[in-house]
């Protein structure tokens, strides 16, 4: 749908929201779908702002649903400045959007330094992709019946430089949100051709690839192929895992990005 859609979608959220609260509520549009209410707390309070997207809006002509994310924020005594409380408010909301999406979520001190530990962290993968301190481990497939090694998974690593591992359920959903997956998957692919390559024939790589790498599709196709023709290592030996939610997201580009 276009942009004149978005802008009636607004308008409707705006008009409902102004006509759900009393006057003593402020309501303000604070970023491009970010609406803000300040008033008492019995008025502006998770149930109050479910009950307003709990029913359909009518937009040109069609019934719409919608959910609400927000993050609130308690100011009693608080004197705390506003731009203070504005960015602690987004916090919350950021927090309610990666772990409460479509409800409500208070502020809580925790979560301000929570995003600062992200954000040192992000820098730190940022400064350890740049300077090649990621690397691949080798997790072995065997044939039981022969003991043999029949294939390897790939799986990213990162080693501090004090000689601390950083585990992947950290460092990889950063790398998603910041959009440093795609060179990261990008190196990931290439380098685990060149060590299959130096392999026993017939020795495959898994590579896991993550659903935001096939965004760019035109670009996973290329790494693949130009990863496949550097290191010489035949095609049927290299093997790409993707997660069950890439193909939910939009199975046909997917499947025609994995067909190619």
């Amino acid at each position: 749908l276009d942009q004149a859609f978005g802008d009636l979608v607004l308008e409707a959220v705006a008009t409902r929201l102004r006509a759900a609260f009393p006057p003593s509520v402020a309501v303000a549009r604070v970023g491009n779908d970010v609406f803000g209410l300040l008033g008492n707390a019995c008025e502006v309070s998770p149930e109050r702002i479910a009950q307003v997207f709990a029913l359909p809006f009518a937009v040109d002509g069609q019934e719409l649903r919608l959910s609400a994310t927000s993050g609130l924020i308690a100011l009693g005594g608080n004197q705390d400045k506003a731009v203070e409380v504005l960015k602690n408010t987004g916090v919350a909301l950021k927090h309610a959007k990666s772990f409460q999406r479509g409800k409500s979520m208070f502020y809580e001190p925790v979560h301000a330094v929570e995003a600062r530990d992200r954000m040192r962290l992000l820098n730190s993968l940022r400064q350890a992709f740049s300077a090649e301190h990621l690397f691949l481990q080798y997790q072995p497939f065997m044939d039981l019946a022969s003991g043999r090694i029949v294939g390897a998974e790939a799986l990213l690593r990162w080693k501090t430089e004090e000689g601390s591992f950083v585990p992947p359920d950290r460092f990889i959903p950063l790398a998603e949100q910041s959009g440093l997956i795609a060179a990261m998957g990008d190196w990931a692919i290439r380098q685990a051709c060149r060590d299959a390559a130096s392999w026993e024939p017939g020795i495959g790589v898994s590579v896991n690839v993550s659903p935001l790498q096939f965004r760019e599709p035109r670009r996973i196709v290329e790494t693949v192929k130009d990863a496949l023709l550097s290191s010489h290592l035949e095609s049927r030996r290299l093997m790409l895992e993707v997660t069950e939610s890439l193909l939910i997201e939009d199975d046909k580009l997917a499947l025609s990005v994995l067909d190619e």
